[in-house]
C-alpha cells in the first residue's frame, strides 16, 4: 500500500516565545507542520512520542536543558538517526564538541542567523527544496523555495566571518556589515570559526589576534595552508600594532592589518565593501 503523502513535522524546543513564533511562522509558510515546546521536559516527551522529522533545539531551557535532552535521546537510541539542529547563544568549543559527539546534525548560533537561514538548513537536511515527502509541492512552497534559493545566492555572494571574542565589538561590526549589504557570521573562538567555515560559504574574514586557546596568527597560518580556505581574503583587526606584528600578519597572508583604535566598525565595514568593489 502506498504511503500517504504528508507534511514533514518539525519540533521547535525553545523557551523564547518571540523566536519560537518567528521560526514557526517561517517554517509553516514553507509548508512544514510545526509543533512548539517551551521547556525541556515537554520537548523531550514530544521528541519521543510525536516522532518529528527534525528537531530545532535550544540549549538553555527550563526544567531540562538541551544537553540533557540530547543525552537522553542518545540513550534511547533516537539519536543520531533523528536530525537535530541545535540553536544556542553559546558557541563555546566545549559545547560544540559535545553536541557533535552526541550526533547533532547542525549547530546554529543565535546571533548569526535569521528564520530564513534556519529554513535553508532544514531544507538541506531533508535534501529537498520542498517539505512534502512525495507528490508535487504547492505554488506557495515553490515560491518560498525560489525566494530562499535567490536570497541564499545573494547572501553567499558576500558573507563575512568575524572572529572576535569581544562581544560588543563583534555585534557592532556585524551590524555595520549588515547595513552595507553583507551577511555576518560571528565566532568568539577559532573552534567556532572552523565550524562556521565548514557549514557556510565564507567570502571574507575579519580576524582578531588575541583569542582564547588558538590565537589569530595561528589560525591565519592554518587558513592559508588549507587548499579549501587559502583563497579567502583576511583583514586582521587587532589591538596589536607593532611593526613586527604587522609584518607577521602580512607574511602569513593577511591583506590588511587594521588597528582597532584607528578605525570605527563603520569604517571597517566600508573597507570590506571597497575591497569587494575593487574586485568587480
Amino acid at each position: 500500500m502506498k504511503r500517504e503523502s504528508h507534511r514533514k513535522k518539525i519540533l521547535i524546543v525553545e523557551d523564547e516565545e518571540v523566536l519560537a513564533s518567528l521560526l514557526s511562522k517561517k517554517l509553516t509558510e514553507a509548508g512544514y507542520a510545526v509543533e512548539i515546546a517551551a521547556d525541556g521536559e515537554t520537548g523531550y516527551a514530544k521528541a519521543k512520542s510525536q516522532k518529528p522529522d527534525i528537531v530545532l533545539l535550544d540549549m538553555l531551557l527550563p526544567k531540562m536543558n538541551g544537553m540533557e535532552i540530547l543525552k537522553r535521546l542518545r540513550e534511547d537510541g533516537i539519536l543520531p538517526s533523528l536530525p537535530v539542529l541545535v540553536i544556542s547563544n553559546s558557541g563555546q568549543p566545549v559545547e560544540l564538541d559535545e553536541v557533535r559527539r552526541l550526533g547533532v546534525r547542525d549547530y546554529l548560533i543565535k546571533l548569526n542567523f535569521n528564520p530564513e537561514d534556519v529554513l535553508e538548513r532544514v531544507n538541506t537536511v531533508f535534501r529537498t527544496s520542498t517539505p512534502e515527502t512525495s507528490g508535487s509541492a504547492s505554488p506557495t512552497s515553490h515560491a518560498a523555495s525560489k525566494k530562499s534559493a535567490a536570497s541564499e545566492h545573494e547572501r553567499h555572494e558576500r558573507t563575512v566571518l568575524i572572529v572576535e571574542d569581544d562581544t560588543l565589538l563583534s555585534k557592532l561590526l556585524s551590524r555595520k556589515l549588515i547595513e552595507h549589504g553583507f551577511k555576518a557570521l560571528v565566532a568568539p573562538h577559532v573552534v567556532t570559526a572552523r565550524a562556521l567555515l565548514e557549514n557556510n560559504r565564507v567570502d571574507f574574514i575579519l580576524l582578531d589576534i588575541i583569542l582564547p586557546e588558538v590565537n589569530g596568527f595561528e589560525f591565519l597560518k592554518e587558513l592559508k595552508t588549507s587548499e579549501k580556505y587559502k583563497a579567502i581574503p583576511v583583514f586582521i583587526v587587532s589591538n596589536l600594532g607593532q611593526e613586527d606584528e604587522i609584518r607577521k600578519g602580512h607574511s602569513l597572508g593577511a591583506i590588511d592589518f587594521i588597528i582597532k583604535a584607528t578605525l570605527s566598525p563603520a569604517d571597517i565595514a566600508k573597507k570590506v565593501e571597497l575591497y569587494f568593489a575593487s574586485k568587480r
